[in-house]
């Protein structure tokens, strides 16, 4: 979905359609100086998807803090905790190895 304020582009949405009832979400970008946009963006995203009788969208992980409370609002049916992790190749300094658990 593309996302216009007359001829300027505001922002865009790209999901991946897994089977009959369910799509990942890959990209949600919007113009930060628009208020509320990538809350529209996700919303109508939603009803795109229950037009085409699509039920879940997987939006991906929460790799801040706000990131997971804008993701949270929208009441997930299922939320899993993940792992990231920064890694330094053998040969490195490995006091670069860090790990980093998001919600």
């Amino acid at each position: 979905l593309l996302y216009f304020q007359g001829r300027k582009p505001l922002g865009f949405v790209v999901w991946d359609q897994v089977n009959n009832t369910q799509a990942n979400s890959f990209i949600n970008l919007a113009d930060i100086s628009v208020s509320g946009l990538s809350d529209f963006q996700t919303v109508t995203t939603c009803k795109t998807l229950k037009d085409q009788n699509v039920q879940y969208l997987n939006v991906g992980g929460s790799e801040t803090e706000n990131l997971d409370k804008f993701k949270s609002k929208f009441m997930p049916v299922t939320s899993l905790p993940l792992l990231s992790i920064d890694v330094t190749y053998k040969g490195f300094n490995t006091s670069d190895i860090t790990m980093k658990k998001f919600i």
